[in-house]
């Protein structure tokens, strides 16, 4: 089940890597996935995200595993990253995602409080920070995308 995405620049995802691994790791994995990628695929063009993660081993220091899945479609990592990259404020992040609501009027009462609370601030054509309902919300909605952002 889908959780959410963080909203963050390129730049804060290296550097919070690499308080982990050596961002020169990610960088060259990324060089190698991309020849053996290519080299295994070589006539799709289309999306394609290799879900990776970073993962403590038994003598507790950190290892990058380079491929858990591989998404040959638009998925909502991509989805958050394209959202950020186009809409974001390079100096803000956020979180982005999806949640249940399993009685009516719930989300519409969610979205009414977090947009009081967070009124939407867009600078330059970039959202600053706010609430940002993504689907339109009704007293009959059970399903709510959103953005929710800080200023940096």
């Amino acid at each position: 089940m889908y959780a959410g995405n963080r909203l963050l620049s390129d730049l804060f995802i290296e550097q919070h890597l690499s308080t982990y691994v050596p961002i020169t790791y990610l960088r060259d994995l990324i060089i190698e996935l991309e020849h053996k990628l290519v080299s295994y695929f070589p006539a799709y063009n289309g999306f394609l995200g290799v879900d990776m993660m970073i993962c403590r081993n038994k003598e507790h220091d950190y290892r990058i595993h380079p491929c858990v899945e591989i998404n040959m479609r638009m998925n909502m990592g991509l989805v958050a990253r394209a959202f950020y990259d186009r809409f974001v404020h390079e100096a803000s992040e956020g979180i982005f995602k999806t949640v249940f609501f399993k009685q009516n009027g719930e989300s519409l009462q969610y979205k009414t409080k977090m947009v009081a609370e967070d009124p939407l601030i867009v600078k330059d054509n970039r959202i600053v920070s706010g609430f940002l309902p993504l689907n339109p919300v009704s007293e009959e909605t059970k399903f709510m995308s959103f953005a929710h952002i800080v200023s940096g």
